[in-house]
């Protein structure tokens, strides 16, 4: 149990660095989110009109503004968002993950590479979720028309993937999994557990 206490100690106290960096990096955190995010919104070609900037002044943990625009109509609106709870949380939640893994380093960098792209298409998979919703309410700004049903889950997709506290834990955990460890590992990191207590047991008295 001591090799993983150990392990968990590690990934406690890079997490917990992360969070303390927000206060040096968020600033810039913030500024690669809006250009990517709009960006992305430029590559896809759609007919509207998306900026992502700083709040003047940040409301609580919200520090982004999401402005969208419909060409047509010249109707637009507003959405504040929390790019810490978007992109940061759960890119630095894998990082802590990945860093405090029991295999070797070089799987760890290699984890930490695909991790990466795989986390930062989810982030962007957010984003589009909420400009498409945004789009999508029927009124003036809207530019997509979607049934009833299809609204429904794409407004159950932007909660999910945007506003569930627990997503941008679970989320990162799972690509961590999959990213990092083989068939096998959690066989022998248990046995490395048990292997002192047996040696303990058999050694004569």
């Amino acid at each position: 149990m001591r090799f993983l206490a150990s392990r968990f100690i590690l990934f406690a106290l890079v997490a917990g660095a992360f969070v303390a960096l927000w206060s040096w990096v968020g600033e810039y955190y913030a500024a690669t989110y809006h250009a990517a995010g709009m960006q992305l919104c430029r590559t896809i070609g759609a007919d509207w009109v998306v900026v992502l900037h700083p709040l003047p002044e940040p409301q609580g943990r919200f520090d982004t503004e999401l402005w969208l625009g419909n060409p047509k109509t010249k109707i637009h609106g507003q959405r504040q968002l929390s790019t810490r709870d978007l992109g940061y949380a759960p890119t630095t939640m894998l990082l802590a993950l990945i860093l405090a893994s029991p295999v070797p380093w070089r799987r760890r960098f290699g984890a930490t590479f695909v991790g990466l792209v795989v986390v930062h298409a989810w982030i962007a998979l957010g984003v589009l979720l909420l400009v498409i919703s945004g789009f999508s309410r029927g009124d003036a700004l809207a530019i997509f028309d979607l049934s009833p049903f299809v609204d429904r889950c794409l407004s159950y997709c932007v909660e999910v993937a945007t506003v569930a506290t627990i997503t941008k834990y679970a989320v990162p955990t799972v690509i961590w999994i999959l990213v990092t460890f083989r068939s096998g590992d959690w066989a022998r990191i248990v046995g490395d557990e048990r292997m002192p207590q047996r040696r303990n047991d058999g050694a004569a008295p």
